[in-house]
């Protein structure tokens, strides 16, 4: 069973709004999660991804605030909607203030992994994740230490994975033993063919509703004056 077939994907957008506990946990899938005393380890796409070390740490921090809130308050947090309004907060520290701030990492890590599929000329994983954080984070990260950020990313981007390596984990059928990563370009250009008609249907299936969930919270933060998601 693929890697991919392990990652719980995210939830659809409903009428009823976005279902916070199956958000959580796909989250949680997606970014991983170290093994604690209470829960085991997950091995998430940013294991596989690498040099992403403080957007992790980051993003998990923020999930922990919004699972936090939903785990006091399961009644009135059914929906990330819900969870937001009741909340009636917006201050640094808020599952609220939590929420916006991971929801902009997953649309600079979803728009990253986008691009990588619709380039496929790329070996380089840098390149699409460098034009994704340009468009999506970056624009977060103004001052003197939104310019201190930015030199981090940029560093973090040169760890970016080839996508051979990168799609020959994702294929890998143990997440808890990933492949090591191949040396040579003959081995790269070899296993690329042979699992990017596997992964790159998958990859696509599982990110399709992230955008659509980063879109909507996008409308809902704005409507609502609770912040933005995306700055045009």
């Amino acid at each position: 069973m693929p890697f991919l077939d392990h990652v719980k994907p995210f939830p659809e957008v409903t009428e009823s709004g976005i279902d916070t506990l199956q958000f959580l946990e796909a989250a949680t899938n997606f970014v991983g999660r170290d093994a604690t005393a209470t829960s085991p380890q997950v091995i998430g796409i940013f294991d596989v991804l690498g040099g992403f070390g403080m957007v992790k740490s980051d993003m998990g921090g923020n999930i922990e605030k919004v699972r936090v809130r939903y785990e006091a308050n399961k009644a009135t947090s059914v929906t990330l909607e819900e969870l937001v309004k009741n909340e009636g907060s917006t201050k640094a520290g808020s599952a609220t203030d939590a929420l916006m701030w991971l929801l902009r990492a997953l649309s600079f890590t979803g728009t990253g992994l986008q691009l990588t599929l619709e380039d496929k000329s790329q070996e380089e994983l840098s390149v699409p994740f460098t034009t994704a954080y340009g468009g999506t984070l970056k624009k977060f990260h103004t001052g003197v230490l939104g310019f201190g950020i930015s030199k981090v990313f940029g560093v973090a981007m040169k760890a970016c994975p080839y996508r051979s390596n990168f799609y020959n984990k994702l294929a890998a059928e143990d997440p808890a033993h990933l492949p090591a990563d191949l040396k040579t370009q003959d081995e790269r250009t070899k296993v690329l063919g042979d699992v990017a008609p596997k992964v790159e249907p998958l990859l696509q299936q599982w990110l399709a509703p992230l955008p659509k969930i980063v879109q909507h919270m996008d409308a809902f933060y704005k409507k609502g004056k609770y912040g933005e998601i995306i700055k045009n």
